[in-house]
């Protein structure tokens, strides 16, 4: 085998085998650990639970046509808070497998969740190293509620859809990572800070052209210029040999000056970077606007979300009376359990940015957290709305991947003997919706 070749495959094992085999991995020992752990044999049931029988049933049914009411003619959540992404990926595989609405969901989840775990390790070998990239890819899928990755919710597309986005913005492939953008945010409201990532990328790649445009200008200026005093000399020295009678007229070497090359302050490539960003920015808008148009208030899909669920953007104020009020008087060990990983999480955001990582996956992580953290809402559902927060991972990764192999490994065993038991725990034992 060539160098080449040998180089080659060694990029598929690390970058393809390794990082599904984690994640094929953690998903087998999740089911055990539900196996083991449900009262009943209602696994499939749990994997389609709580806001897993929405997108089902959007899927199956499409979209209501307005708001929907109790009997008491309160206004009620419906589908309309569900973004299309998700459901209309189920009822295309649907179409296409004729497997039932409810194992499509799970397919595509565990498919996408697979999908996302190749490039998270693919974004990771590129921002740090190969061992970084695996690193990033295990504690993804080992965190706490990774038991998103494998229910019928659109955890595991979106994160597919967003660290795909990333690495095709991070290699300069602007229409391709334009339209991924548009993808997530139709799948996730979150998926506006996926595209204002994408337009921070796509402002770096502007500043850096025009950087480089410039300096490219100064380059063939200083070249001219070295260009003119050449020519200048050579006519000052043939001005003396005439007077000096030692030669006779020559003609001078008018021409060897080049003339300047100017590189234009615009170069085309811009506008790839532009309509990226653009394509992107459209997605969660057009969403919220079609709502508001099929229900005839351009409020609707927010009203929408109160009435079901509570979630109305309050600046952190839920979220710090939450913590409050479990540091200090929590008789549950869930509600202390996660206000411990909120405060975790916060922590980790912040040493990610003084790591100075990846401006775009920073700009993406910081927003999510503040649209999570910054919202009323069930505070058990939390944990698995961070789970597309890549930028919280950043720090244990690259940890991990500066570590002992040995080291390593036993941390991120660790990590998932608690991980997949918790998520397991939260849809089996614990009552409420995640």
């Amino acid at each position: 085998m060539t160098p080449v070749n040998e180089i080659t495959q060694r990029a598929r094992t690390t970058l393809i085998a390794f990082p599904l085999g984690i994640y094929a991995l953690s998903r087998l020992v999740q089911l055990a650990l539900l196996w083991w752990m449900s009262p009943d044999d209602k696994i499939r049931d749990r994997l389609l639970a709580w806001d897993g029988g929405h997108f089902v049933r959007v899927a199956e049914e499409g979209y209501p046509s307005g708001y929907t009411y109790d009997g008491a003619g309160h206004l009620t959540g419906n589908g309309l808070a569900f973004f299309p992404g998700y459901p209309m990926t189920v009822r295309l595989v649907h179409l296409v497998t004729r497997l039932d609405y409810g194992t499509a969901a799970i397919t595509v989840s565990w498919l996408a969740g697979g999908v996302a775990a190749v490039l998270l390790c693919a974004l990771g070998t590129r921002l740090y190293d190969e061992r970084v990239g695996l690193a990033l890819t295990a504690l993804f899928c080992l965190q706490p509620m990774s038991m998103a990755l494998s229910m019928g919710y659109s955890e595991a597309l979106f994160t597919a859809l967003v660290v795909a986005m990333l690495l095709f913005a991070h290699r300069g492939d602007w229409i391709l990572a334009g339209i991924l953008g548009l993808a997530a945010g139709l799948s996730r409201p979150t998926g506006a800070a996926a595209a204002i990532a994408l337009a921070v990328a796509a402002a770096m790649a502007i500043v850096k052209e025009r950087r480089a445009a410039a300096a490219e200008e100064r380059g063939v200026a200083a070249v001219d210029e070295r260009g003119a005093a050449a020519v200048e000399e050579r006519r000052t020295a043939a001005g003396k040999e005439r007077r000096a009678g030692a030669v006779e007229d020559r003609p001078t070497a008018t021409g060897d000056a080049a003339e300047p090359r100017g590189t234009g302050s615009t170069p085309a490539g811009f506008w790839k970077p532009i309509l990226g960003a653009v394509i992107a920015l459209a997605g969660v808008p057009a969403y919220l606007l079609w709502v508001g148009l099929r229900v005839g208030d351009l409020g609707a899909w927010f009203d929408i979300q109160t009435a079901g669920w509570g979630t109305t953007f309050d600046y952190g104020s839920s979220t710090l009376t939450f913590l409050r009020d479990a540091f200090k008087a929590g008789d549950g060990w869930i509600q202390v359990s996660i206000a411990w990983m909120l405060i975790g999480v916060v922590i980790l955001a912040v040493v990610a940015l003084v790591r100075r990582v990846w401006p775009p996956l920073a700009v993406y992580g910081v927003l999510v957290l503040v649209l999570v953290l910054g919202q009323a809402g069930y505070y058990h559902s939390k944990p698995r709305l961070l789970v597309p927060a890549l930028l919280i991972l950043v720090p244990p990764a690259i940890a991990l991947g500066r570590a002992r192999p040995r080291t390593a490994a036993l941390v991120l065993a660790a990590c998932g003997a608690f991980g997949l038991w918790y998520g397991s725990y939260l849809i089996t034992v614990w009552h409420y919706a995640i």
